[in-house]
């Protein structure tokens, strides 16, 4: 089983980047909300790269939990 730690961080770092995303679609920001949320996607396909690699498909259903809040 791939190391339990570094599937909570990508986890965390997914559920943040996907709060950011819902934020600034309802937020103030400095930026435009294009950039920032598709800034946040990116990062959040990258997470999903990263947690596929560990778990497999698993982190497809990972992904849709984070972003279903």
């Amino acid at each position: 089983m791939a190391n339990q730690s570094e599937i909570a961080r990508i986890r965390e770092q997914l559920d943040a980047e996907c709060e950011a995303a819902r934020n600034g679609m309802y937020g103030y920001a400095e930026t435009s909300k294009h950039e920032f949320i598709t800034a946040r996607m990116e990062n959040m396909s990258k997470l999903h790269d990263e947690l596929r690699e560990l778990v497999g498909e698993e982190a497809d259903k990972i992904l849709i939990e984070g972003m279903n809040g």
